[in-house]
């Protein structure tokens, strides 16, 4: 996983084939306050499913039909880079 303080990329154990072709990796952006609009920071630190399934989308190209067909390890690697976003990290 290719860290920086804006952005991260998680490369998928499986490509995900979706409408407008395969996907090997995702890019997250750190999120703004706007991309956290109508979610709950609890629930982010809880990696909650449906409040993931909001916040991916508004960091990264995925629809929400993608992150439904993630394989569940992809979709924990994502959540965890996620959450890495929201806390401050010693270097």
């Amino acid at each position: 996983m290719d860290q920086t303080k804006t952005s991260k990329t998680i490369e998928l154990s499986k490509p995900l084939e979706t409408e407008s072709g395969e996907i090997t990796e995702v890019v997250l952006k750190k999120p703004t306050p706007p991309d956290m609009r109508g979610l709950q920071l609890s629930l982010i630190e809880m990696q909650d499913y449906d409040a993931m399934l909001v916040l991916i989308p508004r960091i990264s190209l995925l629809t929400e039909r993608d992150i439904i067909n993630l394989e569940i390890e992809d979709f924990t690697a994502i959540s965890v880079a996620t959450l890495g976003f929201f806390v401050k990290m010693d270097s």
